[in-house]
């Protein structure tokens, strides 16, 4: 479509702006508001949800967190969460809920790069942390978190299998780097 002069609505304040649609002879009088929310860059229109929100991480199956320190995994069973790794335990289901809340909730903060080759440069060729979360339908959704970015408490970050490198909110990797008895149950006996 084209978009042509501004033009005043029925009341002084209101604003409106010609639109033509391609191939179409009419000349559509719109709210130019509409106008401006179109009049963005094309980074405006992505989503900013880090995880794919097709597969919820609140709904996983399994986590696995990557740390140079450490490596945690956690896998949910038939009716409880299970500590994989670095040792075979019960998990606190609560805990771990938090965890997958936070994936779930991460943001972009701000679109960088498509070029994947510049990952070094952004400190994702040997990440502070690699969150893996398995969803329900077996897939895997990775994001790895690079070094820190030039905005004030924000991170570089890549998803596994994008090229494109965003920034992220630094409390992620707070969040995420969790310890063993972070996720641990430290319930003695069950009912």
């Amino acid at each position: 479509f084209a978009v042509g002069a501004e033009s005043k609505g029925q009341k002084a304040h209101e604003k409106r702006a010609n639109l033509r649609i391609k191939d179409d002879p009419r000349i559509l009088v719109v709210a130019n508001d509409l106008i401006e929310k179109l009049d963005k860059e094309p980074n405006a229109f992505r989503d900013k949800k880090v995880f794919d929100r097709d597969r919820d991480p609140e709904k996983a199956t399994a986590l696995k967190v990557v740390t140079p320190a450490r490596t945690l995994e956690i896998a949910k069973g038939d009716k409880l969460w299970s500590l994989k790794a670095p040792v075979a335990d019960v998990a606190d289901a609560s805990k771990v809920s938090g965890l997958l809340s936070k994936a779930r909730n991460l943001d972009v903060e701000k679109f960088i790069t498509e070029d994947a080759a510049k990952a070094a440069e952004y400190g994702l060729d040997k990440p502070q942390l690699t969150c893996e979360v398995k969803a329900d339908d077996g897939s895997t959704m990775k994001v790895l978190i690079g070094k820190d970015a030039t905005e004030k408490d924000q991170l570089y970050a890549k998803r596994g299998e994008e090229p494109a490198i965003f920034t992220v909110k630094k409390d992620f990797l707070t969040d995420m780097d969790v310890k063993l008895d972070d996720v641990r149950e430290l319930v003695a006996a069950r009912a």
